[in-house]
């Protein structure tokens, strides 16, 4: 994680208005996080936020409040997702002192710029559609087709092709779920997976990645 100075201010920002009208939420006010980030200026492809919230008599010193408030975060399952998340690279921190109440308000953000994004298509070359997944969502593309895909992920996108295998049946198998098989595709920003037809009606998947010095495209493209 790298400290980004807009969402810094956000998080202050919203640390002074929980304050200011003591209200504690994700969504105090009527905005959410993401609404508050792009108000600021950071374009984003990921959002998390953290919150907390602490009261001591004699105060705390800025160690001890940032120890605590982590804490409660790694002990909260909800807060503990957002620090081990991996589809966020940037975060800014605020903490606010309310004076009146004698509270500490802890706004933690963590983001995923939307330069960061992995953007790739998907080409169909074959006479059938194809299904196959990216993360966990399923596409099915009919033939002759292009589609492009945005995801918010840091690193390369993983595909696999095929729908995805059926849940077992608790109630009449006790067999694990099964296993895939096949090995997922990875590919970064800029990218075309190409699904060509191969002998016997299979799919014959292949990674194309466009010349760094060309605006070229792959051979024989197609489609609508």
């Amino acid at each position: 994680m790298t400290r980004n100075e807009t969402l810094a201010k956000a998080a202050e920002k919203f640390g002074r208005y929980l304050a200011q009208e003591g209200l504690f939420g994700h969504q105090a006010g009527g905005t959410t996080p993401a609404q508050r980030v792009k108000a600021a200026g950071y374009d984003y492809c990921s959002v998390r936020e953290n919150l907390a919230y602490h009261f001591d008599t004699f105060g705390f010193a800025a160690e001890k409040l940032a120890e605590v408030s982590v804490e409660g975060w790694i002990e909260s399952p909800g807060h503990r997702k957002n620090l081990l998340a991996d589809d966020v690279t940037e975060t800014g921190v605020g903490v606010v002192y309310d004076p009146e109440s004698g509270r500490y308000f802890s706004v933690q953000l963590f983001g995923l710029p939307s330069s960061a994004a992995v953007s790739f298509e998907v080409e169909n070359r074959t006479e059938a559609s194809q299904t196959y997944r990216v993360g966990s969502r399923e596409y099915t593309l009919p033939p002759r087709y292009i589609q492009t895909h945005k995801s918010c992920t840091v690193g390369a996108v993983q595909v696999r092709m095929g729908a995805a295998p059926p849940a077992a049946d608790d109630a009449t198998s006790s067999d694990a779920p099964p296993e895939e098989t096949a090995e997922p595709l990875e590919l970064n920003s800029g990218q075309v997976l190409i699904l060509r037809p191969g002998e016997d009606g299979s799919v014959n998947p292949e990674v194309w990645s466009p010349p760094a010095d060309e605006d070229a495209e792959p051979s024989d493209a197609g489609g609508e």
